[in-house]
């Protein structure tokens, strides 16, 4: 498993400590889940919970910001092979807060993947997602592909 990150170690504001970690627990996902429910509204928390095995078994990781003891930020990632930048990082869901949206919450979410991408030895990081392109561009990353899906149900 991944080892928390003091973001006090990696912001430029030495005064505000935010701790970014990997949830791991059955309590760190149900602390997680009212965030995760902003960006997927039908997502019970029983099925968050329910799933929690079988995606951890897959090689999703579950990443939360917490101001004080609340989790106000989380983003799902994978690190996967890739032929040319060996290992890369898929961020899968990223959300805060629908109230604490704006504070910056999530750019410090995104250095902190971006740490673990680095220390994963990721030569890159990709995001999918087509939704919130400003705040991605705002915190360096590049529109890159066009995305297709197919639901097998």
């Amino acid at each position: 498993m991944h080892e928390a990150i003091d973001k006090k170690d990696i912001t430029s504001d030495p005064e505000r400590v935010v701790r970014c970690r990997s949830l791991v627990s059955e309590a760190d996902w149900i602390s997680a889940w009212a965030a995760l429910r902003t960006l997927r509204p039908k997502l019970t928390q029983a099925d968050c919970i329910g799933r929690k095995p079988q995606l951890q078994l897959d090689g999703y990781n579950l990443v939360g910001l917490f101001e004080g003891n609340q989790v106000v930020s989380v983003a799902r990632y994978t690190i996967s092979p890739h032929p040319v930048f060996i290992r890369e990082m898929i961020i899968h869901d990223m959300a805060t807060l629908t109230g604490e949206q704006g504070k910056g919450y999530g750019s410090e979410l995104l250095d902190f993947l971006d740490s673990l991408a680095l220390k994963y030895g990721c030569g890159r990081t990709f995001v999918a997602t087509a939704k919130a392109s400003v705040f991605y561009e705002r915190n360096g990353y590049t529109a890159y592909a066009t995305a297709f899906k197919k639901v097998h149900a």
